[in-house]
Parts: C-alpha cells; sequence; structure tokens
C-alpha cells in the first residue's frame, strides 16, 4: 500500500498524466527540468521510482560535467545520475563555424584567434580577430582598452622586420573598434574586434601578428595583391 502511495505522489508531483478542464483530453508528457528533478529526489520517493519517471519523460536539460555537478550537491542521488546521458561542456571543432587562421594564449586562459584578413580597396590590411574564452569558468579580466590597440602590430614574415602598427585617420584616431578596458566573457563566449593596418609588400603571402600580453600568432596567410 506505501508503494502506491509513493506512485500516486510521483504521478501528482510532476503532473504525467494531467486531465483538462473541459473533456477528456490529457496534457502531454513534459521532460523534467534540473528543479522538478531535485524537488522529486528531495521527497521520500524510492531512487528506482525517480529512474523509472526519468527514462519515462525524459530531461530538459543537458547532462554536463557542470551539471552533474550541481544535481548531486542538490541531492540527487548517483543511482538517479547514472541514467542521465553525461555531454561533454566543450564544443566540437565542427560546432564552430569559424575557422581561425591562427591562435595565440592570452592572459587568464583567454585566446585572441585571428579570423580573418583582408586587403581593402583604401589599401589597407584589415584583419579581424576575437577574444575567446575557451574554459568552462567565467572570466573577469581586465584588457586595458587604451594600451591594446596603441601596442598592436605585425611584421611580415620572411620580410625586414619592421613593425606595422595600427593605422590612423586625419584627426590621429585608430583606424580600429573600440577594445574596453575589462572583458567579462562567459564559459565559449567570444568578442569581435577588428584593426586596420598599412598594406604588407605585393609579394608578402604570411604575417605575424603582435598583442599586448599575449603570445604572438605566427604565420597568417595574407591574400595576394590584386
Amino acid at each position: 500500500m506505501k508503494s502506491i502511495h509513493r506512485i500516486l505522489a510521483v504521478i501528482l508531483i510532476l503532473g504525467v498524466c494531467v486531465v483538462a478542464r473541459a473533456g477528456d483530453e490529457t496534457k502531454p508528457k513534459q521532460p523534467l527540468s534540473e528543479a522538478a528533478l531535485i524537488k522529486l529526489s528531495n521527497t521520500d520517493i524510492e531512487d528506482e521510482i525517480i529512474v523509472a519517471v526519468v527514462k519515462t519523460r525524459g530531461v530538459a536539460f543537458k547532462a554536463t560535467p557542470a551539471t552533474i555537478k550541481r544535481l548531486r550537491k542538490a541531492g540527487v542521488s548517483d543511482a538517479v545520475l547514472a541514467v542521465l546521458k553525461p555531454v561533454d561542456e566543450e564544443p566540437k571543432a565542427s560546432d564552430d563555424p569559424i575557422k581561425p587562421l591562427g591562435t595565440g594564449n592570452y592572459q587568464q586562459g583567454l585566446v585572441i584567434e585571428v579570423t580573418d584578413v583582408q586587403r581593402t580597396s583604401d589599401d589597407m590590411l584589415k584583419v579581424s580577430f576575437r577574444v575567446r574564452n575557451p574554459t568552462r569558468d567565467r572570466i573577469t579580466h581586465t584588457i586595458q582598452g587604451v594600451y591594446f590597440v596603441p601596442e598592436m602590430y605585425y611584421v611580415e614574415v620572411g620580410g625586414d622586420s619592421k613593425k606595422y602598427q595600427v593605422g590612423r585617420d586625419g584627426s590621429g584616431n585608430y583606424l580600429a573598434s573600440h577594445v574596453p578596458g575589462t572583458l567579462n566573457l562567459g564559459p565559449r563566449e567570444s568578442v569581435n574586434y577588428w584593426a586596420k593596418f598599412s598594406q604588407p609588400g605585393k609579394d608578402t603571402k604570411k604575417i605575424s601578428l603582435y598583442f599586448r600580453h599575449a603570445d604572438p600568432i605566427e604565420d597568417i596567410p595574407v591574400p595576394p595583391s590584386k
């Protein structure tokens, strides 16, 4: 009798079969949210019953390592967690449509990736790049944007080591997107920037790019001069 009462409690708590107010139709089963699974696990219902409900209804969240850790801390048993299909938090290479032309390690686990290089019609070299957080943690980093852009430069691979710095317009403003003083990036988040430099020689095929407090990004391909 006690088992029957607990099974009925599961049905009532989770709304497995909710009768509509008008007519005999029932609402479809909904996957369990994290909150619903935690609430259910903190009752006196046996694990095997919770496992059966999870298998029947599924869950509305991804069982990433961080999620599993959070559920375990909230009281969900290992027996229940074992039926969740774990997924890796790290993105697969195929999930990112942008293939960087080069990557350099930055500070606090961040990376800088060059995403595009183009010779523009105004006789400039436009370099697009992003600062990305490849980790599983949120990172807040003081980037000191007032120094970041002025200290960027590239050199021609195989050239005379001349430094090509970020160009300026007639008013002395840097030809670059605004870089803030502080970055705040969640897991796998990124922020995009660009900067323009004088073009390299017509025969230059690769450049090495240098950023403030970052590893140099070498052998970046440059499109041929038109």
